[in-house]
């Protein structure tokens, strides 16, 4: 009896051993779109083929594979039960998923390509599932436009999983805080996972790189567009995100505006993003777009050390309040917001500033692009770091009793300028100060 109560016990501990194991390392795909997922090594590939398919299990998975597969699983799981649930959706095409040691991240209409490290990113591996499959019906304009393909898919991701990659953000009077060059852009989540080599070349480039690189990226438009439509869905009820869901998809497969201009600058800006957000939600929500995003003050200077002072960008009580930019000779700007350089030959600002060590004549600021004009004449020795720490109260400039500093509103300048260009070319300009 001893001996059949043992065998009996061995028996029990042999099949929970292999239901185990079988749930561990599953020897197919349980899915109707995932035709298989390969995991290529230079020894030896692991196949994984969907459950459906006439296809069998081989290679032997390494430590970590079977976790992977899972994952993976799982995610396209839920991705399939979202489309059975809504069942206006579009049916998937069969995809196949290869995961290799080192490739760059690729996605199309039936295959996406995957490193081993971005096959563990699951939000990543969702939103590129998402892509692959509205690129099966997709109309041209959004498999042509990069832009427009991101965003697509960002908002896909929310909708069917209501994740971002970034933290939402609706105060979008800081908008400045998403604007960088082609360069540091690429040290945040707004730039896509496809231009990875392209950002590695920017990197190893350190020495050699050209001023394209320090122009505004078209990806900082990404976080803002994405932003405000999220703002809209947020607030809509149930079955108004359904229809949104509904709109969403035939939008991806309909598409067929226009590519905006991608060379961004501070005077397009607004433009750019009001065209994107009126193509891309105008007619559902019934809206013409014209909002205004102001750059708030543009300092000026032709003293040394300023750009030491981008450091101390953490200490301005209106950091959060205010958008401002530093600029230097030769058309480049400090955002203040991220500390991103750039570089760009149109500008426009609701006050400029100019910090140096003499007034200017008049002729040299008339064409200012702003509102106003605060001119603060400092000395050569003067520490700009004791100055930058008083900026406190922009607005009213209560700091500047110690500098000698006028402010001019420069459309009565251009004003006077036309009427009366002889006394304007004559004219003090501290006798059109507003102080």
């Amino acid at each position: 009896m001893k001996v059949l109560k043992y065998l009996a016990i061995i028996y029990v501990f042999s099949l929970i051993f292999l239901l185990t194991k079988t749930l561990d390392d599953p020897q197919c795909i349980n899915s109707i779109t995932v035709q298989s997922i390969n995991i290529e090594r230079d020894q030896e590939s692991v196949f994984y083929p969907s459950c459906f398919f006439e296809k069998v299990h081989s290679g032997i998975p390494i430590l970590g594979d079977r976790k992977t597969i899972k994952n993976l699983a799982e995610s396209v799981a839920s991705f399939e039960r979202f489309l059975r649930q809504n069942k206006f959706f579009y049916k998937p095409n069969s995809i196949k998923i290869v995961i290799k040691e080192s490739a760059n991240l690729s996605v199309s209409a039936n295959e996406i390509l995957m490193n081993a490290k971005q096959a563990k990113d699951l939000k990543l591996f969702r939103k590129s599932l998402l892509k692959s499959w509205f690129l099966g019906f997709a109309s041209r304009q959004v498999r042509d436009d990069k832009f427009t393909q991101e965003v697509v898919s960002d908002i896909f991701l929310y909708v069917f999983w209501n994740e971002i990659n970034w933290e939402k953000e609706f105060n979008f009077k800081r908008w400045l805080k998403y604007v960088y060059s082609e360069k540091d852009i690429c040290k945040t989540d707004f730039i896509p996972s496809e231009r990875g080599p392209f950002c590695d070349l920017i990197t190893a480039a350190k020495n050699i790189q050209p001023r394209e690189f320090d122009q505004i990226s078209i990806w900082s438009m990404r976080p803002l567009v994405v932003n405000r439509i999220l703002h809209y869905y947020d607030q809509m009820t149930l079955k108004e995100k359904l229809g949104f869901a509904k709109y969403w998809m035939r939008f991806a497969g309909t598409f067929e505006g226009k590519s905006f201009e991608k060379n961004l600058n501070f005077q397009n800006f607004s433009n750019v993003y009001n065209m994107y957000m009126e193509q891309f939600v105008g007619k559902l929500l019934n809206a013409k777009f014209e909002e205004y995003l102001p750059v708030d003050y543009i300092f000026e200077f032709d003293i040394p050390q300023v750009e030491s002072l981008v450091s101390f960008k953490n200490e301005l009580p209106f950091y959060m309040q205010k958008n401002i930019l530093f600029k230097f000779k030769n058309n480049t700007y400090i955002n203040l917001r991220n500390g991103s350089k750039l570089v760009t030959n149109k500008s426009l600002a609701r006050h400029w500033v100019l910090v140096q060590n003499s007034f200017p004549e008049l002729k040299e600021v008339k064409g200012l692009p702003a509102d106003y004009l605060t001119i603060i004449q400092a000395k050569k020795d003067y520490d700009l770091h004791k100055f930058y720490k008083k900026i406190d109260d922009i607005s009213d400039f209560p700091w500047v009793e110690e500098f000698d500093s006028l402010t001019i509103y420069i459309p009565s300048l251009k004003l006077l300028g036309r009427l009366a260009p002889n006394e304007v070319k004559s004219q003090d300009i501290k006798s059109l100060s507003l102080n």
